[in-house]
């Protein structure tokens, strides 16, 4: 399905892009997101690094030599390091919110900046949001947030992961503040046109990139983790906050154009989102009909009749498209056993 679960760019944004305007907001705050966070890991690095030495000297001076003074500076020494490292890690981490806004202010002020004086309010509002959209983007990929060590290259993986669930928090927060902004500037935009199909297109797209930033990234290195899936758990319901708002949006583009493939491949994969398999094999339903030949509808279609248990409809959307896509056709019957 990935023909139909790609982000529609409408001809508009593309109207309003210009050389500059996305490249340097973005590398703006890219740049202040990656330092804040490597400044963070070089903290618990120190300090682990410390404790680390002073916890085995402390073991071997009470092995291996004598003298209860030297054990016992040592083992103050571990817990005044240890209570050093937990005042200054809450302090930072409560700096963290006030110094991710400012990226963000910094970042809109570099996007308005950029800004043609030729440009309507509507455009720039329309600019703005769908820069805070693309930026947001970017932030979860691996390159943002892992510390790169070079005697320990071969340990990347590790760092991946170790990095992420250091920084999962601020992945989350950078990108909902992001998206935060970027929906407030398409509700200014919809009380200017309100049935403008391009503004709720485009709120319905920002919904759902705010959904997909509640939900644990598709990287590899990060799947089958019992523990990332449960840290992910604690947003769940901001995750489907934001998936119900963006059916809305995409309900409201349905009454205003009730024909469009794109609309109804969207909250089918809303309503994927949220596990109500009644309303998505509706939808998928809905568009076969728009587009009965499209061999991902007919395997995505007949899977669902598969799952819920309707193999005569199953069987007969398997044999329309084996007469499309053999080896899709193969896959799809080997859901019905």
């Amino acid at each position: 399905m990935g023909t139909f679960y790609q982000t529609r760019v409408e001809e508009k944004t593309q109207d309003l892009e210009y050389p500059g305007l996305v490249a340097k907001g973005c590398d703006t705050l890219l740049r202040g997101f990656r330092s804040i966070l490597q400044s963070y890991a070089l903290l618990h690095l120190s300090f682990t690094t410390l404790l680390l030495i002073e916890a085995l000297l402390t073991v071997f001076c009470l092995f291996f030599l004598e003298g209860a003074a030297f054990f016992a500076i040592l083992f103050a020494s571990f817990f005044l390091t240890l209570f050093s490292y937990i005042l200054i890690t809450h302090y930072f981490q409560g700096k963290k919110p006030e110094q991710f806004l400012l990226l963000k202010k910094e970042f809109f002020q570099e996007c308005q900046k950029h800004l043609p004086y030729s440009f309507e309010i509507e455009e720039t509002h329309f600019t703005i949001a769908n820069s805070a959209l693309q930026c947001t983007a970017l932030i979860s990929d691996a390159k943002t947030y892992i510390l790169s060590i070079p005697p320990f290259t071969f340990l990347e993986g590790a760092l991946v992961k170790v990095g992420f669930l250091l920084h999962w928090k601020d992945l989350v927060y950078m990108q909902e503040i992001l998206l935060e902004r970027s929906i407030q500037e398409h509700v200014e935009l919809i009380k200017l046109s309100p049935t403008d199909l391009s503004v709720h297109t485009s709120l319905a797209n920002t919904y759902i990139a705010l959904a997909k930033a509640y939900q644990k990234p598709n990287d590899t290195m990060l799947a089958n983790s019992p523990f990332i899936d449960n840290l992910y758990k604690k947003v769940k319901n901001k995750s489907q906050e934001a998936t119900n708002k963006a059916i809305e949006e995409l309900k409201i583009l349905d009454d205003l154009a009730p024909n469009d493939p794109w609309i109804h491949a969207q909250l089918a994969s809303c309503y994927h989102l949220l596990k109500m398999s009644e309303e998505e094999l509706r939808e998928y339903e809905i568009l076969l009909l728009l587009r009965p030949k499209d061999k991902d509808i007919l395997y995505r279609l007949g899977l669902l009749y598969f799952e819920m248990g309707k193999n005569a409809k199953g069987l007969n959307l398997y044999s329309q498209l084996k007469q499309l896509d053999a080896s899709s056709a193969n896959l799809l019957i080997s859901h019905y056993f």
